[in-house]
């Protein structure tokens, strides 16, 4: 929570991704989507911020490419 107010990736944000993924020609392509998607489900603001700070961001993030 930032200034009182909560951030979140919605269900809406979530939707929109996901049917974006679909379209998408190439299956590395929706994999691609699909990574976007997973990281964006477990989105944690304050995680965020943690890990930007801590340097262990890339970390987080190929977690979810090598899924």
């Amino acid at each position: 929570m930032r200034n009182g107010i909560e951030n979140m990736v919605t269900d809406e944000i979530l939707c929109a991704v996901q049917s974006m993924a679909e379209l998408f020609d190439t299956p590395d392509a929706r994999n691609a989507g699909n990574a976007i998607w997973k990281m964006l489900a477990d989105f944690d603001e304050d995680s965020w911020h943690e890990k930007v700070n801590s340097g262990t961001i890339k970390e987080w993030q190929q977690h979810y490419i090598e899924d």
